[in-house]
This record gives structure tokens, C-alpha cells and sequence, in this order.
């Protein structure tokens, strides 16, 4: 969480979406985003390829999220290096264009809530398929499929 680091990985993330946004596909950016002058930048970045941006911001309970960290195993991490430490040194700038998404409940309800926010014309499929698979025992792994 070096600062220069997590700088030049957002330089990369933006570089790749704006290509791929030129190109008309649609990407999903998953980070942090603390730092408003990153996501102005991520904004500039869909205005430059006219598409439409959706803020997310999934939210927890600050013991949920210790609870979560403490238990995760590191073959569970998905190259995260996050720790309760880090945590407790995050800070977040106002982000009063995001939807909050509630990620203290049921996978298939915070799914359903993000999908509700970018595209709710999908919501209610996207919402009975993320039931499906949490009653079939999970989440799918991301970029796996509907």
C-alpha cells in the first residue's frame, strides 16, 4: 500500500479500461477507490470513450470486515495483501456519487443491488442467477460467467 504503488496500479487498470473501452467493452474496475482524484480520473476515462460510469461502493461493518481478514486463508486471498492493520490505516475521501452496496448480507442480495445500480433493466435475472448459485453452494469465481 505503498502510495507510488498504488498510484501505478491505478495508472495500469485506467490504461487497460480505456482500451478496452475503445473498443466497446465493457470492464468492471474493483478497488478501493479512496482517493477522489483517482476516481475523477476514472471518470474522465469513460467520458473519453463515451460510457456510461457506475460508482459502486460496497460497505460493511467495520467488525465484519476484521472478522473477514482474520479468517481469510492466504490461498483465499485473490492477490490481496490486506490485513486488519491495513485496515485500520485506510482512509476514504467523501464519494457522494456512489451507490452503496451492502456486502453484510447474503451474496445474492448485494448482487442484486449492484446490478439494480448499473444496469437495472437486468436486475431481475442477474438477481435469480446469483440465487441460484448461492443456494448451489457459492460464488462463482469472478470473470467465470453468468
Amino acid at each position: 500500500y505503498e502510495p507510488r504503488l498504488v498510484e501505478a496500479t491505478y495508472e495500469e487498470m485506467l490504461r487497460r479500461a480505456k482500451t478496452a473501452l475503445q473498443r466497446g467493452v465493457s470492464v468492471v474496475l474493483d478497488a478501493t477507490w479512496r482517493s477522489a482524484t483517482m476516481r475523477a480520473t476514472a471518470r474522465g476515462v469513460a467520458e473519453s470513450a463515451s460510457a456510461e460510469l457506475v460508482e459502486l461502493r460496497c460497505a460493511a461493518p467495520l467488525e465484519v470486515l476484521r472478522a473477514r481478514l482474520d479468517s481469510r486463508r492466504p490461498e483465499h486471498a485473490m492477490g490481496s495483501d490486506a490485513t486488519t492493520q491495513v485496515l485500520a490505516a485506510m482512509r476514504f475521501d467523501p464519494w457522494p456519487r456512489a451507490v452503496q452496496v451492502d456486502t453484510d448480507v447474503e451474496p445474492a442480495r448485494s448482487i442484486a443491488s449492484a446490478v439494480q445500480a448499473a444496469a437495472p433493466e437486468q436486475a431481475g435475472a442477474a438477481a435469480a442467477r446469483a440465487q441460484n448459485d448461492t443456494a448451489a453452494g457459492g460464488r462463482k469465481a469472478p470473470g467465470s460467467g453468468p
